[in-house]
């Protein structure tokens, strides 16, 4: 299976008809876009969060979700190939190579 992961980016939540001083003070939510290819069947995921730091704290609690909806989905995959950008903060940290190890 391939799966392909990146951080879309940070949204900022528009109310329509909002009062002016609302402009300053919008809530936001990242977007990590997530690819699942395996044989000929395509999957697309997006886990919204509300914390805005891309760090490789963020991407092991995603990445825990992932591999549990992989294990559900797919119980007969036997690897996974990630590709990403190589960000080294959040995709080339020790807690990220840990959890694909397991």
């Amino acid at each position: 299976m391939v799966v392909q992961l990146d951080f879309a980016q940070n949204f900022a939540f528009v109310i329509q008809q909002e009062v002016q001083c609302a402009f300053y003070y919008r809530q936001q939510a990242t977007l990590f876009t997530v690819y699942f290819k395996a044989g000929p069947e395509h999957r697309n995921m997006v886990i919204i969060s509300d914390s805005l730091t891309h760090d490789n704290k963020f991407v092991h609690a995603a990445q825990k979700i992932i591999i549990d909806f992989i294990k559900t989905e797919y119980p007969n995959v036997s690897a996974i190939n990630y590709v990403t950008d190589g960000a080294i903060s959040h995709f080339k940290s020790k807690l990220f190579l840990y959890l694909a190890c397991n």
